[in-house]
């Protein structure tokens, strides 16, 4: 399943564009069964030591790495930064201020971001670890040591890649790399680790097509369950009604 309220509401509104278009619910759940997310969008690369590594390289805003960190309700770890495109990185450092258990900052923008994330930090009183790293093999590395098992490591970085790859393919596809040869090392020599099970807000299809019907955008509650909270958008709402 995809991640985040955000990925949640792009499914919506395609299947509420499917429904305007006469698609019934049957074909809607068979394609986003079979749908696979993109690469370097949240994209789970594997899980060493009971910990997930996601590569969301393509996240080059602030807003979208926010994104990022509200789709991991449990204990997150976050490597962050790069080049500075001179946007306003104050939103993302609350975000991880309020939710990242750990802080691994990189590139041209590391420093500001760790400083304004202790910053925030303080302001509401929670502790958190903020480390600096030189390189992304050197932040794979502390997010490798300083990350509990059952935790995520989420690379988001909020910026571009220019000041230390060509683009965020390039720096997507390194950090992937990084995280299967640095890490499976420690790979038993069985086989794989499985991996954990996908974070309890994760929505599935049925979840989806359910909300669509009753013209509702879905989120987990504290059980699990699904829960229609907030009504779609007037424009989605009278898509779905089209059918």
């Amino acid at each position: 399943p995809l991640l985040g309220l955000h990925n949640t509401e792009n499914v919506m509104a395609a299947a509420a564009a499917a429904r305007c278009l006469g698609v019934g619910a049957g074909p809607i759940r068979e394609a986003l069964g079979a749908f696979v997310g993109l690469e370097h969008r949240l994209e789970l690369v594997g899980a060493f030591g009971g910990i997930r590594y996601y590569n969301d390289s393509y996240s080059t805003t602030p807003a979208s790495s926010v994104a990022a960190v509200e789709s991991f309700p449990g204990s997150l770890t976050l490597v962050a930064g790069g080049y500075d495109k001179k946007l306003d990185l104050t939103p993302l450092a609350r975000a991880a201020a309020r939710s990242v258990e750990v802080l691994i900052t990189l590139g041209q923008t590391g420093p500001f971001l760790a400083a304004r994330t202790r910053q925030e930090s303080l302001c509401l009183g929670r502790s958190m670890v903020i480390r600096e790293a030189p390189t992304l093999e050197e932040a794979v590395r502390m997010a490798a040591g300083l990350s509990m098992p059952g935790s995520a490591v989420v690379f988001s970085p909020g910026c571009a890649s220019y000041d230390m790859f060509e683009n965020f393919e390039q720096r997507g596809k390194a950090f992937k790399a990084l995280v299967r040869t640095t890490l499976s090392k420690s790979r038993p020599p069985e086989g794989p680790e499985p991996c954990p099970p996908e974070p309890d807000h994760a929505l599935s299809q049925d979840d989806v097509v359910r909300a669509v019907a009753a013209g509702t955008c879905p989120r987990r509650g504290p059980e699990g369950a699904a829960q229609g909270v907030t009504h779609l958008h007037s424009s989605a709402r009278d898509a779905i009604l089209c059918g």
